[in-house]
């Protein structure tokens, strides 16, 4: 679906498919907004093909900016608001941003840092501006031709901190966020909760889009305090989608909340349990994606259902013209790597100007996950993601089962386990644990030991303050320990 198919829709919809705490507006409104702001764009100078970054908040204006980009024929590049202003001056440098757009502050602050002389154009009453750099511009398509199809670039560090751009076309991120909002029975009737940032793909594609998709009216949380069961109320929330780690931190009772979907991250069975007897009027959704991937994957509904003897909860069914396989495993283990194949599947990695365009060897339509799954009766059940896996002594040792069962340890409030070099035996895994009481390391062992075998107990025990999270509640990669 072509963005214009897209706007189409979209303008369809006589209700309200968009809100927050300073504006709503109607689909045919959000349209008429959408075609205004890209008039302006291509007048204040944006040639089609540019790259453009655009710092994307959670709320009504930052959508409209979006897409009005994407209809004036920018490739865009979804920014995080929140990443320091020099930080963001190096991503423009590094992956040849043509134009960038923000709130005024913003924009300017990141003009001020660049060497060279940015044209300055206001938009949409001033609020937002648009800055342009000739003469860094590098349009992706002079670079590779392959790169002609890009319309948006979604950036992923990975495992090294160093970001990466993730390329896609709208028609497949527009498909995906259809198949998503299709399997979990998204309605025009329902009000989705806008909790998620929208600078991630899971926020992006499944949450904001699949709304827009589904004719639903979208509500931006309006505060950074959380989200809090009189907004949900007042707003007669329906839909709500969160990390597993967020919802276990969620306490509110909405009659309106018919659908909960999570995602982002490994859903363990004890937490499904839990959310089962919180939430029982509600349909519940684990997801699984990946950005490459689209990114929505897989979908297992688990309302109603008696939750499996695992650690984590099944993968569940491929969305519609979704295959998953799994790589044969090896011969001393029943695991894994997941291949996901998908006509979504991403167009590339840009790792900027100097390094250029990459696709990986992968087969026709596949995405290689580097994700350890195990079948189990017909079902996928995740076991480690493979660049997390620690080998201690030779055996090998998956950090999630050990966290998950420290978590259900009394006092445990979070907890990460990662491998540590060590000269005599490779890597040791090392456990690193919030708690709100005190708690002996000898009492940590003997819990372990009554889930674990003795190979996946971690060697060395670290008690801290906080784990480092990101914005939706994922270990950040880059954890660093005070």
């Amino acid at each position: 679906m072509t963005i214009q198919a897209f706007l189409d829709a979209v303008s369809n919809v006589k209700n309200v498919v968009l809100a927050d705490a300073k504006s709503e507006v109607t689909g045919e409104e959000f349209v008429q907004q959408v075609i205004r702001g890209s008039e302006e764009i291509t007048n204040s100078g944006l040639k089609a093909g540019t790259s453009c970054l655009v710092r994307l908040s959670n709320n009504v204006a930052s959508v409209v900016l979006l897409f009005s980009v994407l209809r004036a024929g920018g490739v865009v590049f979804v920014g995080n608001p929140h990443d320091p202003i020099a930080k963001t001056t190096g991503i423009i440098k590094k992956f040849g941003i043509g134009a960038f757009y923000g709130d005024k502050p913003s924009v300017l602050a990141i003009r001020a840092n660049l060497d060279s002389d940015c044209d300055v154009a206001k938009l949409f009453g001033g609020k937002i501006l648009g800055a342009y750099d000739d003469a860094n511009s590098r349009p992706l398509s002079s670079q590779d031709e392959r790169m002609n199809r890009v319309n948006i670039a979604v950036f992923s560090s990975g495992s090294t901190g160093d970001p990466k751009a993730i390329l896609h076309n709208t028609d497949s991120i527009f498909a995906n966020a259809k198949k998503h909002a299709d399997e979990v029975g998204l309605k025009p009737t329902d009000v989705v909760a806008g909790f998620l940032p929208i600078y991630y793909s899971y926020g992006l594609v499944a949450n904001l889009m699949g709304s827009l998709a589904a004719g639903a009216k979208f509500v931006f949380l309006g505060n950074s305090s959380g989200l809090s069961q009189e907004w949900a109320r007042e707003q007669e929330i329906s839909v709500l989608s969160l990390t597993p780690w967020f919802a276990m931190q969620l306490d509110i009772d909405v009659p309106s909340l018919r659908v909960m979907t999570f995602g982002g991250d490994a859903m363990f069975s004890h937490i499904a349990k839990e959310l089962q007897k919180r939430f029982p009027k509600c349909e519940l959704y684990s997801t699984y994606g990946l950005t490459e991937a689209g990114p929505r994957v897989a979908t297992w509904r688990f309302d109603g259902k008696t939750i499996p003897d695992s650690e984590i909860v099944p993968l569940g069914k491929p969305l519609e013209g979704v295959e998953l396989l799994l790589e044969e495993p090896q011969s001393d283990s029943h695991y894994g790597e997941l291949l996901v194949k998908t006509d979504t599947r991403m167009l590339g990695y840009y790792y900027g100007i100097e390094a250029g365009f990459t696709m990986p060897d992968w087969p026709e339509n596949i995405v290689r996950t580097e994700d350890l799954f195990r079948e189990v009766g017909g079902d996928l059940f995740f076991v480690s993601r493979a660049k997390e896996m620690i080998v201690q002594n030779g055996e090998k040792i998956f950090p999630s089962s050990v966290e998950s069962v420290l978590r259900r340890i009394n006092g445990v409030v979070d907890a990460n386990v990662c491998g540590v070099h060590c000269e005599t035996r490779g890597q040791i895994a090392k456990a690193f644990i919030k708690a709100n009481i005190e708690i002996d390391v000898t009492d940590v062992r003997r819990a372990l030991l009554d889930k674990l075998p003795q190979s996946a107990i971690p060697s060395e025990y670290v008690f801290v303050d906080e784990i480092p999270r990101t914005a939706t509640g994922k270990k950040s990669s880059a954890a660093v320990y005070q």
